[in-house]
């Protein structure tokens, strides 16, 4: 974590602490109520692309005086073969991730456990969902994400 006025390291902590160069930590997070919720690439897991793709992690911190780095791991998800590239977003106690792949999927997950509440499947894009009114929006299709476009590029709206 950072101090907003000044960019200042404040805590850190390895959210998957065999990643090295690019990896590991990938794109935006997002915060609800003092928790952050970060996704990436889970190297613990060997990948060998374009047939053996990364294994992906959604996690949740929070701040924790009584930690070493300050901060400590509320709950941890591992997508196998399939990393989660995209942003995260959150709402109403929900945490919305999207794993890339092959079969890319729209997890939904309980923010306070990190329970799998649903997936659905996309078909390999790299786009991070966005809720607004009732629906969330992800993009779908594309063969950046895996090599294979088994659906059309797009956008697809998904009630809550």
């Amino acid at each position: 974590m950072v101090d907003a006025q000044n960019g200042d390291v404040v805590q850190q902590i390895r959210v998957v602490p065999d990643c090295t160069d690019s990896l590991g930590l990938f794109a935006d997070s997002a915060i609800s109520d003092g928790v952050v919720f970060v996704n990436g690439a889970n190297c613990i897991i060997p990948a060998k692309p374009p047939f053996v793709p990364p294994t992906g992690v959604v996690a949740a911190l929070k701040s924790d005086d009584d930690s070493k780095d300050g901060l400590k791991k509320l709950w941890e998800f591992t997508s196998l073969f399939a990393p989660v590239l995209s942003g995260v977003a959150v709402a109403n106690g929900v945490v919305y991730a999207h794993s890339s792949g092959l079969y890319g999927t729209l997890y939904a997950f309980d923010a306070k456990t990190g329970r799998v509440l649903a997936g659905v499947l996309t078909s390999g894009g790299i786009s991070g969902p966005s809720v607004s009114r009732g629906q969330i929006y992800v993009g779908t299709g594309t063969k950046f994400a895996s090599g294979f476009g088994l659906l059309p590029p797009g956008i697809v709206a998904i009630g809550l």
